[in-house]
């Protein structure tokens, strides 16, 4: 092959690569860069628009607000008041492991004359319990209490997760004046740890009121180390006997956070998934 051949074959090369570059120069101008909100399965991605260079492709959730469904308190007689808030999760399978809030204690003007610090909780998958928060000051007359939420942590059931059961039996409300005049009113019962699952702290409150339903006086106890099958009687008791006369319903509430690992000693068997 000559030399004059050689030429032009590299002559219609080059001409090829460059129209070839200058082409795909416009294309590339001319197209919208990957991005990880285009719609498309693109530059790694795991599933589109997530995974790779994008956010991971997490299941997404959908949560529902906490609800609010009923906000009571009481005089301790001593200046203090315990605030009793019921607090309904919608939510099937999803829990919250911290919920923080604060109260806000109001006036016929809707005015804060007294707002607490930031306190926290928990709450299971479509569980209803009470908040408590005992013996707060509150130095003016006030005839509302707001709950508002700060940061909430939502963590899906897994499958070695459940519900506690906590059963409670033989509760009685007793008048220990009548045997011991330094004795308390109290309420007694014995726990039943029913779970598949040690707790390290279960939580009891206590209720109690009158025959309509009023709020009369509340209280708490934490019950440490309780092995699975486990029966353990707690005695909590009312250094006051304000409103103790009216008292006709006590109300005995057990909790334990399972989204807390070190509340859980160890499991026994496997766990089902929450329906």
């Amino acid at each position: 092959m000559d030399k004059r051949k050689i030429k032009r074959i590299l002559i219609t090369v080059s001409f090829f690569a460059i129209l070839f570059a200058v082409v795909f120069v416009l294309y590339s101008l001319k197209k919208s860069p990957a991005t990880c909100s285009d719609g498309i399965k693109n530059q790694l991605e795991e599933k589109i628009d997530c995974g790779g260079p994008c956010v991971s492709c997490e299941e997404e959730l959908f949560v529902k607000d906490l609800q609010i469904k009923n906000t009571e308190w009481v005089d301790t007689a001593m200046g203090n008041f315990d605030s009793l808030i019921t607090i309904k999760n919608p939510n099937s399978l999803l829990g919250a492991s911290t919920i923080k809030y604060r109260l806000k204690y109001l006036d016929d003007r809707d005015q804060i004359v007294r707002e607490t610090r930031w306190m926290d909780d928990f709450i299971l998958p479509e569980e209803e319990k009470y908040f408590l928060i005992q013996e707060t000051a509150v130095p003016d007359y006030f005839s509302e209490i707001e709950i508002e939420f700060g940061d909430i942590i939502w963590k899906k059931f897994t499958a070695r997760q459940q519900k506690p059961r906590l059963e409670v039996i033989l509760t009685e409300f007793t008048n220990s004046f009548q045997q011991n005049l330094s004795g308390f009113y109290r309420v007694v019962g014995t726990l039943v740890n029913e779970s598949a699952v040690d707790c390290e702290t279960v939580k009891v409150k206590i209720v109690l009121r009158d025959d309509q339903g009023k709020l009369l006086a509340t209280n708490s106890q934490v019950i440490n180390t309780i092995y699975s099958r486990e029966k353990r009687d707690f005695n909590i008791p009312f250094p006051s006997d304000y409103n103790m006369e009216k008292v006709e319903k006590v109300e005995v509430k057990p909790e334990a956070n399972v989204f807390d690992s070190e509340n859980h000693i160890r499991f026994y068997g496997i766990t089902e998934q929450v329906d």
